[in-house]
């Protein structure tokens, strides 16, 4: 892929959450874009029924979602989470009461990439304000259109 080349591609992002036996799964698709600079990998899109612009970061081995409103150019982060294989990572999720923090560690991360697609599957646990919430599974793919 070209140094800066944006292409044009569909992104799907499934998540699935398990609590006390109970498995809840929200399936999204988005319009966005997909690019390469140096050795990182962004995915960016609008959630325009939300109202927020999400920027996905990949580089070496490390995830990053950014999600902020739509309406501020250079906000700052509403929300913040980073996965890394087998590691602790601190992040926030914005509510309307305020941010609540959140620590995931990844048991599980996956990716695949090509020319034009992007496809990761990360697996582990999340906590919130120190007490486990829930485990987790996040599918990204990104394809061409």
């Amino acid at each position: 892929m070209e140094k800066d080349r944006k292409i044009p591609v569909t992104v799907t992002v499934t998540g699935r959450h398990e609590q006390d036996g109970i498995t809840d799964k929200v399936e999204d698709v988005y319009t966005g874009f997909l690019s390469k600079r140096g050795s990182s990998t962004y995915i960016v899109y609008e959630d325009t029924e939300n109202k927020l612009n999400n920027r996905i970061k990949v580089i070496e081995g490390k995830l990053e979602i950014k999600r902020t409103p739509a309406a501020l150019k250079e906000a700052a982060p509403s929300s913040y989470l980073a996965y890394s294989h087998k590691e602790t990572v601190t992040g926030y999720y914005s509510t309307p009461y305020g941010n609540i923090e959140m620590e995931t560690f990844t048991e599980s991360f996956e990716i695949k990439e090509t020319e034009s697609a992007f496809y990761c599957r990360l697996c582990g646990n999340i906590n919130m304000n120190g007490s486990p919430v829930s485990k987790f599974t996040l599918e990204i793919e990104a394809a061409v259109k």
